[in-house]
């Protein structure tokens, strides 16, 4: 299995770089243009942190591109803390952009230029999604989750408690905790555009099955729309609730994870450590996406979970095959979400775009 989705993973990476292959590989010159692009006036409709690394013989190099104060502390405590651990290893010579905060926002008249600024000058990312011209022609890297040294101890604590906990012993619901994320700021109008309303609507419909509530309103809108959805969140969907340790969503047979703004980051990865049967509506994917294999190694819902109640009574009717799933995505993180699979998959894209540099063109 994980051979397997070793190969799958490594096949999506060198698909990746096709277009700048297409194009007879990237230069110093292509990356000052796609720099200039980014910083002109007009390009962004708001601020995202995109820096500049070069790497040259196990020295790097960063400055930032375009900022947002907001995100620096990813760059501070995750991005660098794990360049320099892994600075001994990027030998190669590389000139790249990185976008640290969660998403670009290219104004719509300009998407089509920075388009063909991706298909000459690499710039990496956390995650893409197939329909976006924009994420899609990004190289993927890990995100800065996995990055952190925090995921070394989420691993330690998921695998104490995965190892303790039999899955019969589990309860028989489906466990969520997070934000409302996702298309700007949620109120009361544009609630429906928000995926993890809807999931948060059905856990109000049946709680003995679906336990989902928010853990912080703090990105609702300041206005009265936004005041309104909070007191319809505290009113009629259960309120707030506590963040709890990745380790403790051991304790239930059935997970779910949803897209926010972009993917769920290290969500998705802890989750398939924990050895529960991870429900997963794809839209976002990560680095590691394409070794997944939908019934073996997760259970697909539709994006609007329309088909998840169903879904949970097929597995409840099957508790072996609900265990073999739980089983093998745990076998899958293990494997290829592991610690020292995203420091060598973050080497090798470094390595692909060395290869790929003409520092003199």
């Amino acid at each position: 299995m994980t051979a397997t989705a070793r190969e799958r993973i490594n096949e999506a990476r060198w698909q990746c770089f096709l277009h700048l292959r297409e194009n007879g590989g990237t230069s110093t010159a292509s990356v000052d243009a796609f720099e200039a692009f980014l910083r002109s006036p007009g390009t962004l409709d708001a601020p995202s942190l995109i820096i500049r690394c070069r790497f040259s013989e196990g020295s790097v190099n960063c400055h930032v591109v375009v900022d947002k104060p907001k995100s620096r502390w990813r760059l501070s405590t995750q991005f660098m803390p794990f360049l320099e651990r892994l600075r001994h290893r990027l030998q190669g010579t590389a000139d790249v952009l990185i976008l640290v905060s969660d998403t670009m926002y290219v104004a719509e008249e300009r998407k089509a230029e920075c388009v063909e600024f991706l298909k000459q000058a690499p710039l990496l990312r956390c995650d893409w999604r197939d329909d976006d011209p924009i994420s899609s022609h990004a190289i993927p890297i890990p995100d800065f989750t996995l990055m952190d040294a925090e995921y070394a101890t989420d691993v330690a604590e998921i695998d104490k408690a995965a190892t303790s906990t039999s899955f019969a012993d589990r309860k028989d619901v489906i466990k969520w905790r997070g934000r409302l994320t996702g298309p700007g700021f949620p109120d009361i109008h544009n609630r429906h555009l928000f995926p993890r309303y809807h999931l948060l609507h059905l856990a109000a419909s049946r709680p003995d099955i679906l336990d989902a509530r928010l853990t912080h309103p703090d990105n609702f809108a300041r206005t009265s729309a936004g005041e309104a959805l909070l007191r319809h969140v505290r009113d009629s969907l259960g309120g707030t609730s506590p963040e709890i340790a990745p380790a403790e969503f051991v304790a239930y047979k059935y997970l779910i994870s949803l897209d926010g703004v972009v993917a769920t980051w290290k969500r998705v990865a802890n989750s398939l450590r924990t050895g529960s049967v991870l429900f997963l509506p794809i839209r976002w994917k990560q680095f590691f996406y394409p070794g997944l294999v939908a019934g073996e190694h997760y259970v697909p819902v539709a994006l609007d979970l329309s088909d998840l109640f169903e879904r949970y009574a097929w597995l409840q009717d099957r508790p072996d095959e609900a265990e073999r799933i739980g089983r093998a995505g745990r076998c899958f993180a293990e494997e290829v979400i592991s610690i020292q699979a995203v420091d060598d998959y973050f080497v090798a894209v470094i390595d692909a775009c060395a290869t790929l540099l003409h520092v003199d063109r």
